[in-house]
């Protein structure tokens, strides 16, 4: 990917306002365990440019991957006093699968989390798809039902009418098959909004890496 490219959601992200007990921001590492890369204080921050200080980063980023031999995934964290992450975004920089993997633990790993991402992503659109396909049908259904609705009012108004006309009384209308009808609107609201929650769970979550395993 091009490295401008890269940059800029960087240079977005660095042009926040950083909250006010983050006192470091480093460059990490996401291989089986985290490591720090490089880090700034917030005064050596403050006193550069954000523009090349994004490319600085980005570039740091590629040399190590290169390093590495593979791609890899790299976090910017503001940390406090403490060492704690505040806020953090995430980027993968390095030439990717194209490079033979190493047969090592760390490299199977690395390529077993790539496709469980890939088989997430995968999983996710096909939800979205099928979500879309019955919001439609519940779409159609409702304007179905709003004009049975409308319907149903005028020979109500029609049949008022006669009754006023003739002197009779007015009797409670029968439960006919468009009142049935007209009783599922409300669950068909609820299931619209049951889907519109569950589209919006079914976006992908970014896939942290996995967790370092020291020999016993």
């Amino acid at each position: 990917m091009n490295q401008r490219l890269i940059a800029r959601p960087i240079e977005r992200w660095l042009h926040r306002s950083a909250p006010e007990q983050a006192t470091t921001l480093a460059l990490i590492y996401q291989g089986m365990s985290e490591s720090p890369v490089a880090a700034w204080s917030r005064e050596q921050f403050d006193a550069a440019l954000v523009g090349e200080f994004a490319a600085d980063l980005v570039n740091a980023a590629e040399d190590h991957a290169q390093g590495i031999g593979r791609e890899c995934r790299y976090a910017l964290k503001w940390l406090d006093e403490n060492g704690a992450t505040v806020i953090s975004m995430s980027w993968r920089a390095g030439e990717g699968l194209n490079m033979n993997l190493d047969g090592s633990v760390e490299s199977q790993l690395a390529q077993l989390q790539r496709h469980t991402e890939s088989m997430a992503k995968q999983s996710a659109q096909g939800m979205n798809t099928l979500l879309e396909h019955y919001q439609e049908a519940l779409g159609a259904a409702q304007t179905r039902i709003r004009s049975l609705e409308e319907v149903r009012d005028a020979f109500e108004l029609e049949r008022l009418a006669r009754i006023t006309e003739d002197g009779g009384t007015v009797k409670a209308p029968d439960d006919s098959q468009l009142d049935r009808l007209i009783k599922v609107i409300e669950g068909l609201d609820r299931a619209a909004g049951s889907i519109a929650k569950v589209k919006g769970l079914a976006a992908p979550a970014e896939l942290k890496p996995p967790v370092k395993v020291e020999p016993s």
